[in-house]
């Protein structure tokens, strides 16, 4: 999954601590890197998408960014619940397991995390994506 930095500053611009704002925003305002290998460094260029790797901040950031999707999902009722616990979008880390009774309710997830995507220029990896289903059995 590939986060543009715009994208973040939207994320960031709605944290309520002002102080904790700005400091996000020079953390990413000119995020300059350098690729080492071995002994060789690279220029210097600037990031255009992404958290920092290996950044205390990204996991928090990456959670922040991920927080609206998760709810857009859950106020959705499309998919699995326990009880009154939505269990339809499970996440950890960058990785997201959809959880529905029926294709059809996967493709209406789909479509909300589509439409997010789009929203907050975010590309996910159809290659590293897999779709399982699983039928009913009644345990009695």
């Amino acid at each position: 999954m590939t986060v543009l930095i715009p994208a973040v500053w939207l994320i960031v611009c709605d944290v309520k601590c002002e102080k904790m704002r700005n400091i996000l925003l020079l953390l990413y305002a000119s995020n300059f890197i350098g690729i080492v290998w071995y002994d060789a460094v690279s220029e210097y260029f600037i990031a255009t998408n992404g958290v920092k790797q290996g950044g205390v901040l990204s996991p928090v950031l990456f959670c922040i960014y991920l927080d609206n999707l998760l709810v857009k999902l859950s106020e959705s009722w499309v998919g699995c619940s326990i009880g009154k616990t939505f269990v339809g979008a499970l996440a950890y880390a960058d990785d997201i397991v959809l959880v529905t009774p029926s294709a059809s309710a996967m493709r209406k997830l789909l479509g909300i995390y589509d439409a997010y995507a789009a929203e907050f220029s975010i590309s996910f990896n159809g290659s590293k994506s897999k779709c399982r289903s699983v039928q009913y059995c009644d345990f009695v």
